[in-house]
Protein backbone atom coordinates (compact mmCIF):
# COMPACT_ATOMS: atom_id res chain seq x y z
CA UNK A 1 0.00 0.00 0.00
CA UNK A 2 1.31 3.18 -0.93
CA UNK A 3 2.24 6.17 1.86
CA UNK A 4 -0.43 8.46 0.59
CA UNK A 5 -2.86 6.35 1.07
CA UNK A 6 -1.86 4.88 4.83
CA UNK A 7 -1.35 8.70 5.45
CA UNK A 8 -2.83 10.79 7.57
CA UNK A 9 -5.34 8.09 9.59
CA UNK A 10 -9.04 7.47 8.40
CA UNK A 11 -9.75 9.32 11.72
CA UNK A 12 -7.45 12.45 11.07
CA UNK A 13 -9.52 12.79 7.23
CA UNK A 14 -12.62 12.55 8.79
CA UNK A 15 -12.23 15.55 11.50
CA UNK A 16 -10.44 17.65 8.49
CA UNK A 17 -13.84 17.51 6.63
CA UNK A 18 -15.97 17.66 9.62
CA UNK A 19 -13.63 20.91 10.21
CA UNK A 20 -13.51 22.32 6.45
CA UNK A 21 -17.17 22.65 6.43
CA UNK A 22 -17.41 24.25 9.41
CA UNK A 23 -14.93 26.68 7.94
CA UNK A 24 -17.20 26.92 4.76
CA UNK A 25 -20.22 27.68 6.44
CA UNK A 26 -18.35 30.26 8.45
CA UNK A 27 -16.73 31.86 5.61
CA UNK A 28 -20.35 32.36 4.18
CA UNK A 29 -20.84 34.69 7.05
CA UNK A 30 -24.00 36.31 7.89
CA UNK A 31 -26.99 36.78 5.90
CA UNK A 32 -27.03 40.77 6.99
CA UNK A 33 -23.01 42.32 7.19
CA UNK A 34 -23.10 45.55 8.93
CA UNK A 35 -23.03 49.11 6.78
CA UNK A 36 -19.73 50.40 5.88
CA UNK A 37 -18.96 54.15 5.74
CA UNK A 38 -18.06 54.87 2.20
CA UNK A 39 -14.64 56.44 1.80
CA UNK A 40 -15.57 59.65 -0.32
CA UNK A 41 -17.44 61.03 2.10
CA UNK A 42 -16.50 63.05 5.15
CA UNK A 43 -15.86 60.11 7.95
CA UNK A 44 -15.70 62.88 10.91
CA UNK A 45 -19.06 64.52 9.62
CA UNK A 46 -21.17 60.89 9.29
CA UNK A 47 -19.47 60.00 12.80
CA UNK A 48 -20.12 63.23 14.48
CA UNK A 49 -23.95 62.74 12.65
CA UNK A 50 -24.36 59.10 13.65
CA UNK A 51 -22.59 58.97 16.69
CA UNK A 52 -20.80 55.52 16.24
CA UNK A 53 -17.43 56.22 17.25
CA UNK A 54 -16.95 53.17 18.71
CA UNK A 55 -17.46 50.49 15.62
CA UNK A 56 -15.39 52.05 13.38
CA UNK A 57 -11.91 53.14 13.08
CA UNK A 58 -10.78 56.20 14.45
CA UNK A 59 -9.05 58.73 12.32
CA UNK A 60 -5.74 60.51 13.54
CA UNK A 61 -5.66 63.85 11.84
CA UNK A 62 -1.66 63.96 11.26
CA UNK A 63 -1.18 67.14 9.32
CA UNK A 64 -0.04 69.38 12.28
CA UNK A 65 2.31 66.78 12.68
CA UNK A 66 3.73 66.88 9.36
CA UNK A 67 3.28 70.81 9.61
CA UNK A 68 6.00 71.05 12.35
CA UNK A 69 8.57 68.43 10.78
CA UNK A 70 8.29 70.11 7.13
CA UNK A 71 11.59 70.41 5.48
CA UNK A 72 12.84 73.27 4.28
CA UNK A 73 13.43 74.06 0.16
CA UNK A 74 17.28 73.98 0.71
CA UNK A 75 16.94 69.80 2.37
CA UNK A 76 18.45 67.84 -0.22
CA UNK A 77 16.49 65.48 -2.38
CA UNK A 78 17.17 62.00 -3.11
CA UNK A 79 20.76 61.37 -4.70
CA UNK A 80 21.91 57.46 -6.25
CA UNK A 81 24.32 56.38 -3.80
CA UNK A 82 27.24 56.39 -5.30
CA UNK A 83 28.83 54.08 -7.96
CA UNK A 84 25.11 53.08 -8.77
CA UNK A 85 24.81 55.04 -11.88
CA UNK A 86 26.06 53.11 -14.77
CA UNK A 87 28.19 55.75 -17.11
CA UNK A 88 28.99 54.54 -20.32
CA UNK A 89 32.69 53.88 -21.45
CA UNK A 90 33.77 56.78 -23.76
Amino acid sequence: MRGDQKWPPQEYKLQSEIDNEARRRLAQGPILRPRRVQKDKDIKAFFDQHAIHNTYRHYNDYSQFFQQHALNSTYPAYRAPPGTQHYPAQ
